[in-house]
């Protein structure tokens, strides 16, 4: 079992990354014209692919700095830094899962299938917002009628070509992990994927016996006793990595598409 300094070394040996990748994030990308990736574009202008997958990676890095500051502070809990993993992964998996197909139309359906989320989430959201605004905020109203028209002209698209996929996150981190580490790394992600999206959702079984879980008191004649959670950096460290390979994946795959083709 890898130890918590052993933990502590391996994550720390990313921290050059985390900061390349932070600077990436602050300047606007823009694919080169006659890339692969700009034909892409050319298949949905207002959300194109290449901001689809640069907005998925910045994402994936500010979750992994988030953990980096954590650390820093010297600060350790059981649920909250696998549910930034979690963001992280599902945030780096998605540009990998649409970048790594090298045959177009694979890379366009899929793009199209995570767009299609962003809409669907998006509108409901406003959705919400449209019922406490009650009809008093026309920028509310009017964001709702063209978010809900964007949504409705992709689908027509997506059905000019029987595309009828729907997002599924645990595939994707699946497809993802296999494209980037191999098909022997899926199931270990979707473990990780798992423990994640339990932390997430606050279900205890993510603190069964983990590392940081210890007994705090003596067992009664049933066998039940106390336990104390605590945080532990062995717990996390392969959650950790694997959103990190992915997300260092995920931007050679860009800068990949994005040259110019000879």
């Amino acid at each position: 079992m890898t130890t918590e300094q052993e933990a502590l070394e391996h994550i720390r040996s990313t921290y050059p990354d985390l900061e390349r990748w932070s600077q990436r994030a602050e300047t606007a990308f823009h694919a080169a014209p006659g890339s692969k990736l700009a034909a892409d574009d050319e298949d949905w202008k207002v959300l194109p692919t290449s901001q689809l997958v640069f907005g998925a990676l910045s994402a994936a890095g500010d979750h992994l700095k988030a953990i980096r500051a954590h650390l820093d502070a010297r600060t350790l809990f059981p649920f909250a830094q696998r549910t930034l993993i979690r963001t992280a992964t599902l945030s780096a998996a998605q540009a990998v899962w649409v970048l790594a197909p090298d045959d177009a139309t694979k890379r366009l359906q899929r793009s199209r299938i995570v767009r299609a989320e962003i809409y669907e989430q998006h509108l409901k959201y406003l959705n919400d917002l449209a019922v406490l605004a009650a009809g008093n905020d026309p920028n509310t109203t009017s964001l709702v009628d063209h978010i809900r028209r964007r949504r409705d002209e992709h689908e027509a698209l997506r059905a000019t070509t029987g595309d009828a996929g729907r997002f599924n996150a645990t595939g994707i981190v699946q497809q993802a992990a296999a494209a980037a580490l191999g098909s022997q790394a899926e199931v270990e992600a979707r473990s990780e994927w798992r423990a994640g999206s339990g932390a997430a959702h606050g279900l205890l079984w993510v603190a069964f016996n983990r590392p940081g879980t210890q007994q705090s008191g003596p067992a009664a004649d049933g066998g039940l006793a106390d336990f104390a959670v605590a945080g532990s950096l062995s717990d996390i460290v392969n959650g950790y990595l694997l959103a990190w390979h992915l997300t260092g994946r995920g931007w050679r795959l860009l800068d990949q598409r994005s040259a110019p083709v000879d």
